[in-house]
């Protein structure tokens, strides 16, 4: 009847669990407690890593037929034991009482150690971990866009777990719930958010994620309570373990712990900034970063925070072919004009007064700017006449504030920054703005050789190192995506605004027609015949020709000016290997997926 039983289970569309449980009991019933027949000989390994199991110190057990709850079981009837002695090999074992004081010494429980550094934590800080010198703000993108004051409760998942909430909630302390209309906590759900890692993440990252950390160094960027430091330190062998926190108070209570504790022999934390950390992220191994800076920073700080530490630019070592002198500004790199505080100058930009008159080249670097610059200055003065500046002299990014106010007027700037870093009043005025595109592939060789080429950059790296470089941003004026896709989204943001946009394939295809389009978005009143004036004077090889006899040949590799190199379209084929470019193209059809920018690569 039994087997008869079985086939029905089977026929009738079995359910796995039940049969496998049915089919363990009959094996376990035909069979030793410890799964071994009378045939088989017991012996031990004399290698690899079972070779200490010796018949002393090990029990077999068969795991199909006995789990977990089953062994406890067997133990708690006496039939077998979890324990034994190492002096007389009795298996009648009882597991100590351990004191708390005494866990460090006799080798800590993590778990128990843990639990009581949360504890302590708990009792250091506010219920909402969140301590009086944080101001908490309503991230104004993303995913959390909507967890405003009216609809979050905050809470630190380290300190209080869901039963912990619970009680919390049961002592009236709190509440899941909040009223859309009047704000009372009675009706709907709350998002919780943590600034912190829960024990069971914590466990998970150091248990499973990183694997074997002996030796290694690990970075928790905003480490606050320190449950990263803890986790680390308890369930790792990482031989060097930091905490950075900008928050006085938080570095008070990670150091608090790390003393009662003894940690200091691993621990450390550093009351910082991360921007000025880059020593620091370059010689760590791990990096660990848990976004809790959306809800106490401004979106374009949450970048620079998160770019930072993946750019990694190897600033000091300057043996290393890969080395490209830069400027650091706040994790945002540009290169080394001759400017006394490049910080300051940054910092000041934004305060800048703007001219109603005042015009504004953007974009990304090797696009065409000095071209079109010269174009625009010749429509705005109605001249087809060289004008005697250079370009560099009206960059914002390179020119103090003194020589901006000393411009006269109308002002033809150029830059290749984010907007962000600009004088406000530019936008305030509604100055006009060209903006200029270019593929990113012709733009890649053409920085390649401007960086090789050009002597303050100390850079010459071979171009397979360099195009990885340049996709992932790391280079002055950052990414390429990142640029075009900000662009794009500050035009969307501004449909109202005077913003032309101009592709650098665009003008070489068809210079005279681009430029007449230029002349009627600036309201200048210009003939045919000097558009075409200004065309033909402002042809790559001719302005190439005039300003390499102008440039200064000892800033540049072997006396050879190299601004001005091809200015063509395609000439990345010379250079790309079919590899590289196949590389390149799916990177770019996933980064610029959403993209409504049309990029042409050839004409």
């Amino acid at each position: 009847m039994r087997y008869l039983i079985d086939k029905q289970i089977k026929s009738t569309g079995h359910n796995s669990d039940v049969m496998l449980e049915s089919i363990r009991e009959d094996v376990r019933s035909l069979l030793p407690l410890n799964g071994v027949t009378e045939t088989e000989k017991i012996c031990t390994p004399s290698v690899g890593p079972n070779a200490d199991c010796d018949k002393l110190t090990t029990e077999h057990i068969d795991a199909f037929c006995f789990n977990d709850d089953d062994i406890d079981d067997l133990c708690d009837e006496g039939q077998m034991s979890r324990n034994y002695c190492s002096d007389c090999g009795s298996r009648n074992v009882r597991p100590l009482n351990l004191i708390d004081k005494q866990i460090k010494s006799t080798g800590h429980n993590s778990d128990v150690m843990l639990e009581s550094i949360r504890e302590d934590v708990r009792s250091l800080l506010p219920l909402n971990g969140v301590t009086e010198t944080e101001k908490i703000c309503t991230p104004s993108v993303g995913p959390n866009a909507d967890c405003d004051k009216l609809t979050t409760e905050h809470i630190d998942a380290f300190c209080f777990n869901d039963d912990d909430i619970d009680d919390l909630c049961d002592e009236g302390q709190m509440s899941r719930n909040y009223c859309s209309d009047c704000g009372s906590r009675n009706v709907r759900p709350l998002t919780f958010i943590s600034h912190s890692a829960s024990v069971k993440e914590i466990k998970y990252i150091f248990q499973h994620l990183l694997g074997d950390l002996r030796g290694k160094s690990v970075v928790d960027v905003g480490s606050r309570t320190g449950a990263i430091l803890y986790g680390a330190y308890l369930m790792s062998e990482a031989s060097c373990i930091v905490g950075v926190e900008i928050d006085p108070t938080f570095c008070q209570v990670q150091n608090q712990i790390v003393t009662k504790y003894n940690l200091q022999d691993r621990v450390q934390v550093y009351q910082k900034d991360i921007q000025h950390c880059g020593q620091l992220i370059q010689q760590t191994d791990v990096i660990i970063l848990n976004n809790v800076f959306e809800f106490f920073m401004p979106l374009n700080t949450q970048k620079s925070d998160f770019i930072m530490p993946e750019i990694k630019l190897r600033a000091d070592n300057k043996d290393d072919d890969t080395h490209l002198r830069v400027v650091d500004i706040d994790g945002y790199y540009i290169p080394t004009f001759p400017i006394e505080d490049h910080e300051k100058h940054f910092r000041s930009m934004p305060g800048w007064k703007a001219r109603n008159d005042d015009v504004i080249i953007s974009a990304y670097p090797k696009a065409g700017t000095h071209w079109v610059w010269e174009v625009v200055s010749m429509l705005v003065r109605r001249k087809a006449e060289r004008i005697p500046e250079i370009k560099e002299m009206a960059m914002m990014e390179g020119i103090t504030e003194q020589i901006f106010e000393s411009l006269p007027s109308p002002r033809i700037m150029n830059t290749h920054v984010y907007f962000q870093y600009l004088p406000n009043d530019f936008f305030d005025k509604k100055c006009k703005i060209v903006y200029i595109i270019r593929n990113p592939k012709d733009i890649a060789v053409s920085f390649y050789n401007h960086h090789k080429k050009l002597l303050e950059y100390e850079f010459d790296g071979p171009w397979d190192n360099y195009l990885q470089r340049f996709i992932q941003g790391k280079m002055d004026y950052g990414s390429w995506f990142d640029y075009t896709l900000e662009m794009e989204r500050f035009m969307e943001s501004h449909p109202d605004y005077p913003i032309h946009v101009i592709y650098y394939e665009d003008m070489k295809e068809d210079s005279n027609t681009e430029i007449a389009k230029l002349a009627r978005f600036l309201g200048t009143e210009v003939s045919d015949e000097l558009i075409r004036n200004i065309d033909s004077l402002c042809q790559f090889d001719a302005m190439k020709k005039e300003k390499n006899v102008t440039e200064d040949v000892t800033e540049w590799r072997d006396n050879n000016p190299g601004m001005y190199r091809k200015g063509q379209v395609g000439d990345w084929k010379n250079w790309f290997t079919v590899a590289q470019s196949d590389m390149f193209d799916s990177i770019y059809q996933q980064k610029m997926a959403k993209s409504k920018t049309k990029i042409r690569f050839c004409i």
